[in-house]
């Protein structure tokens, strides 16, 4: 990367990662990062393959699937959407005359007569038994001149054979059934040497023709009975049926706690023809966001071109700002979230031609502060040379979450509103306008406790030229005012959450569900879910007759009727949010992720003052506080926690 600095590029493409990314936050020097972000301070764009472990699944939990170094805010970050057109399709024909099309780099040469054709039966999941099948082909026919066919889907694709034993059969078909399956309905690109380091050159064909193939199989009474004629060396490219939509394995960001979109767009990158190193002249089918990374960085190159004076920021705001929304594969009503296709699919004739210029790429949705939610404000400017009038809009985007449960479709049409200040607006040329908007979550579509997350795009609309868009992303909740401490109400055969029990030496928990009255020496132990973001969580001792409120308290609190409040014995020497308090019993500072546990256990009520003095309780009753402090919060701000006030603990001598 460095050695590309030096040498006075204008932009690097990279297709690699390390896999999973960076789950919190970067180390104090990480050296791809520096190098980065180097780079980019010289003016020289990185672009980066997001990566290809996406699920196809609609019910997949595809969040936040970022790569190092693709999951930097100083790289351009590519997601693949698949080709429009199959690359190279070839007709082969049978004695039926029926049309048998088939997926190949170069047609197949075959002698006049054709080739015949051994279907095997069975599942191709399974495996087969490959000696018997050559030797019942040699018995009555010639394998040099015959071709292995099999059934195959979308769950057991062709790639996925285990091929052939210790022979190398010249031809291998797989003849793909008839799916709902989206992904499974096109044909299959397989590398060239997939099977036999290449000596087995693979095929795949798709309903109707797999269907006609069947049957004339059968109808002219199967192996050495039926053939295939390859005298037609004309190549068609037929539409794909997930064309121009983002494909199954592209990676989702965005980058977790600041919403940035990663990918922040996507190109052609699934059945690409493209050089393959497997000879000198050789080609491939292949997919992945390799593919589609190239395709941007040339996008990019162009606009420098047009326009050197740019930054690799106005540059990336100009190809994301004119890319085109794609539709979700699953559900084409509706358009994919920006999660998955960042700005959408790239068109650099418009980021070259485009009269209005806007000072954003992406939107990034959540608190302003305490109480505003969602106000975003962004430039537009005329460069062209006539007045423009210009109109706003908005379209919405899938909404997603975590945790996507057993058939939970992964992507939702749950769509966010948006507020326009001025909806409607001119501008003379040269003329800049600030546009002030407010965009606002949908009702929760899922439990908070899943961090759902609302998207779409911003349109601004010109009377003439083309049309921009700003994608944006942000949590579907305000994370500041979220309930960071998850309750779950006690029943009569679980304690619920937050629980404290005083568990004996017999196994019994004993939970405490409003009193508990236990030996200075008990045992406890306590147990509570956190939901969301949070940089500091502490458990503190007060007096069981405390004034403090909590958002949550004790599960089913109850008390004995006759309960008197008995005194501690010990002294109350600190203060927890103005209020008199025994000191701290637990404490963790520093980034904790959503959906953790907290638990802790221990012997005697052992807590540290504010002058740092261990003081372990005496006999008297006394409750515990867990504080979470909230995203953004300052730890010395009362209200800028979340906290539970658990059940009262009378300790015993």
């Amino acid at each position: 990367m460095l050695k590309a600095m030096d040498d006075g590029v204008d932009v690097i493409s990279m297709s690699l990662s390390l896999p999973e990314g960076m789950v919190g936050s970067l180390p104090t020097y990480d050296p791809v990062a520096s190098a980065a972000q180097q780079i980019k301070d010289a003016g020289i764009a990185i672009v980066v393959a997001m990566g290809n472990d996406a699920s196809q699944s609609q019910y997949a939990d595809n969040l936040y699937h970022e790569t190092l170094p693709s999951e930097l805010t100083s790289i351009i970050s590519v997601g693949a959407v698949a080709n429009s057109n199959f690359p190279l399709i070839y007709t082969a024909t049978d004695e039926f005359g029926a049309e048998i099309h088939y997926s190949s780099v170069y047609p197949i040469t075959a002698p006049p007569d054709g080739l015949d054709v051994y279907f095997l039966t069975g599942s191709s999941c399974g495996s087969f038994d490959w000696g018997s099948i050559f030797d019942d082909i040699q018995t009555s026919g010639n394998l040099s001149t015959t071709i292995i066919a099999l059934s195959v889907s979308g769950n057991c694709p062709l790639t996925d054979i285990v091929c052939c034993g210790n022979t190398s059969p010249p031809y291998l078909f797989g003849f793909y059934n008839s799916s709902t399956n989206p992904f499974y309905k096109d044909y299959e690109g397989l590398l060239p040497y997939r099977f036999n380091n290449g000596t087995t050159k693979p095929y795949t064909v798709i309903e109707p023709d797999s269907d006609i193939f069947y049957s004339n199989y059968v109808k002219a009474g199967g192996y050495t009975k039926y053939k295939l004629l390859f005298n037609n060396s004309t190549y068609i490219n037929p539409p794909m049926s997930i064309g121009g939509m983002v494909d199954g394995y592209s990676n989702w960001g965005p980058l977790r706690r600041t919403f940035e979109l990663k990918p922040q767009i996507v190109a052609p990158g699934g059945h690409i023809l493209s050089t393959f190193p497997e000879s000198i002249g050789s080609y491939g089918v292949i997919s992945g966001t390799s593919m589609a990374t190239p395709y941007i960085a040339g996008c990019y190159a162009l606009v420098k071109a047009q326009f050197p004076h740019l930054s690799v920021d106005e540059i990336l705001i100009s190809l994301q700002t004119t890319a085109r929304p794609t539709a979700w594969i699953w559900n084409t009503s509706m358009l994919a979230t920006t999660a998955q296709q960042g700005a959408g699919l790239v068109n650099v004739y418009d980021a070259i031609t485009s009269a209005t210029h806007v000072s954003l790429g992406q939107l990034a949705v959540t608190d302003n502060n305490r109480t505003s939610f969602g106000l975003v404000n962004f430039t537009v400017q005329n460069s062209g040379k006539a007045t423009q009038r210009y109109n706003l809009g908005h379209r919405p985007a899938g909404y997603v979450y975590e945790r996507v449960g057993y058939l939970e479709v992964n992507q939702l049409p749950s769509f966010g509103s948006v507020e326009f200040a001025e909806p409607t607006f001119k501008l003379r040329p040269g003329e800049t306008k600030e546009i002030a908007l407010r965009l606002s979550p949908p009702n929760l579509a899922v439990s908070i406790a899943r961090l759902p997350l609302f998207s779409g795009f911003i349109d601004i609309v010109p009377e003439k030229g083309a049309n921009l868009s700003i994608p944006y992303v942000g949590p579907a909740y305000s994370p500041y005012n979220m309930d960071y401490i998850f309750f779950l109400a006690a029943t009569a055969t679980s304690p619920g959450l937050p629980w404290l029990s005083f568990p004996d030496q017999s196994g019994n928990s004993n939970y405490n569900y409003g009193f508990s009255a236990v030996q200075l020496s008990a045992s406890y132990a306590f147990s509570l879910s956190v939901q969301g973001w949070t940089t500091l969580l502490r458990a503190d001792i007060v007096p069981a007759n405390t004034t403090l409120t909590a958002r949550v308290n004790a599960v089913n609190f109850t008390v004995p009727a006759d309960y008197t409040y008995l005194p501690s014995t010990n002294e109350l020497g600190s203060t927890l949010f103005g209020k008199p308090s025994y000191g701290n019993i637990w404490i963790y500072e520093g980034l904790r992720q959503p959906s953790s546990s907290v638990y802790i256990q221990g012997k005697n009520l052992t807590v540290t003052t504010d002058s740092g003095a261990n003081i372990t309780l005496g006999s008297g009753d006394y409750r515990w506080v867990f504080s979470v402090l909230r995203w953004g919060g300052n730890e010395t701000q009362p209200e800028d926690y979340d906290t539970y006030l658990g059940p009262i603990v009378r300790l015993l001598d």
